[in-house]
């Protein structure tokens, strides 16, 4: 996780907290808080490490892919995760968490729903998308052997919701939730466990769903991991880190260097 969060700075160019504190030893605090604001404000970040991960990313994508899709699927080259983001720019922003932190996953759900209309069918309501969650989000996983193949049996990944709190109805809280995909009994189960902002389990009790997928076996989680070096469950070096450090190494090089000129 700390590898990640370095990777994740280094992109945005926030590397405030990575400069040492001179001005904590001050006998007066007053003017050490504001030599270390001066200290802070000296710095200058290139951010060579975002330009590298834009550059990797559009030499991958300068050539629209090309993948035949069957019609009823076509829908994924407008709205693959449910939130009007396309196929292939799906595809685009999961290389960059790929070419920076090297780790992330992919789920096919769909929306709960034991009784459909025509019309929500044909309006793609009920259509199954593609989410993607980042390496921080995927909190646990196990796999088990079955015949020649590592299969995943159990992930656990973290999501955020929105809750009103009280009768305002302009004031949401941000809460925590988990979903839990196993196998159990052979069947393919999904479990919801909300927390609110203070870390307080909701309910009693979890929601729990047993998705129908078809013609797809039971015992299948519709789950993939994605990696810098292979699409298995283990985790991978994040590409960009060497970059990161070098980056974090000039900006606090920068700090320095105006420190003692000035």
């Amino acid at each position: 996780f700390d590898t990640w969060q370095k990777v994740r700075h280094a992109v945005s160019g926030d590397l405030v907290s990575y400069l040492r504190n001179v001005g904590k030893n001050e006998p007066d605090p007053e003017y050490g808080a504001q030599r270390q604001k001066e200290y802070e404000d000296g710095a200058i970040c290139y951010n060579f490490t975002k330009r590298t991960l834009s550059g990797m990313v559009g030499a991958v994508m300068r050539k629209e892919p090309e993948q035949p899709i069957p019609a009823k699927l076509e829908y994924l080259l407008e709205n693959a995760d449910g939130s009007g983001v396309g196929l292939w720019q799906q595809a685009q922003d999961t290389l960059g968490e790929i070419d920076s932190v090297g780790r992330g996953g992919l789920l096919v759900d769909a929306p709960n729903v034991q009784a459909a209309t025509m019309a929500e069918q044909n309006a793609g309501l009920l259509n199954p998308v593609l989410a993607y969650y980042t390496a921080e989000n995927i909190i646990n996983w196990r796999t088990e052997r079955v015949g020649s193949v590592n299969r995943v049996v159990m992930v656990v990944l973290r999501e955020e919701y929105e809750y009103q709190s009280g009768q305002d109805e302009f004031n949401y809280l941000i809460g925590e939730q988990y979903r839990v995909l196993d196998i159990i009994e052979g069947k393919y189960r999904q479990r919801l466990f909300k927390f609110d902002q203070k870390g307080a389990l909701l309910t009693g009790q979890a929601e729990e769903v047993f998705p129908q997928l078809g013609s797809l076996s039971q015992g299948v989680i519709p789950f993939t991991f994605i990696g810098a070096t292979n699409n298995d469950h283990t985790i991978d070096d994040s590409p960009l880190l060497p970059l990161a450090e070098l980056n974090i190494g000039h900006f606090r090089n920068s700090a320095d260097n105006e420190e003692s000129s000035f």
